[in-house]
């Protein structure tokens, strides 16, 4: 007589069992793989965003031939700043006043970091609202007439512990930042 090979109920389901405890893990792998992922991509967007934008600073105040936002002798700290600056940063010609703009970087009501050229009214976003950026220039009191710090901090919308800041000196060539 032939015996049939069948699964118990019990076979059957510390089967199943074993089976949702292997995808269960493979599941929980993957989710924690694409949340680093994810996190990656984030700190990369901020990190470029904020060298791109202290790149831009410090390339347009290269050629600035006046400023807007003097700051006094004692130092001081300014959210904005105002600079009549070459329309081309690539062409410098400091002689010439026919081809400058005056150039306002800050951060506006949506919370983004702008490079606005206040002769067309453009802007640039150089810093998206979502990284909530925070710039500041500064005058050190002692520090050369033509010297700044600028840093701009972002953090990350999707992980408070991801802050990127960058702080740079910024040298003026053409004019003295002290009004």
């Amino acid at each position: 007589m032939l015996k049939s090979k069948s699964l118990t109920l019990l076979e059957l389901t510390i089967s199943i069992v074993l089976v949702g405890l292997v995808i269960l893990g493979v599941g929980s792998v993957s989710v924690f793989f694409v949340k680093q992922i994810s996190n990656s991509l984030e700190r990369y967007n901020i990190h470029s965003q904020v060298v791109y934008a202290m790149d831009d600073i410090r390339t347009r105040c290269l050629s600035a031939i006046d400023i807007q936002s003097a700051f006094d002798y004692s130092g001081e700290v300014k959210p904005d700043l105002e600079i009549y600056s070459e329309a081309d940063i690539y062409n410098i010609t400091p002689d010439e006043d026919s081809d400058n703009v005056w150039y306002k970087y800050y951060v506006d009501d949506q919370n983004r970091l702008i490079l606005e050229n206040k002769s067309t009214g453009d802007i640039d976003v150089l810093v998206e609202g979502r990284f909530n950026p925070t710039i500041e220039f500064e005058y050190t009191s002692g520090d050369s007439p033509n010297f700044i710090t600028t840093e701009i901090i972002a953090t990350s919308n999707k992980d408070e512990t991801v802050v990127i800041s960058r702080e740079e000196g910024i040298r003026f060539w053409f004019i003295e930042v002290i009004g």
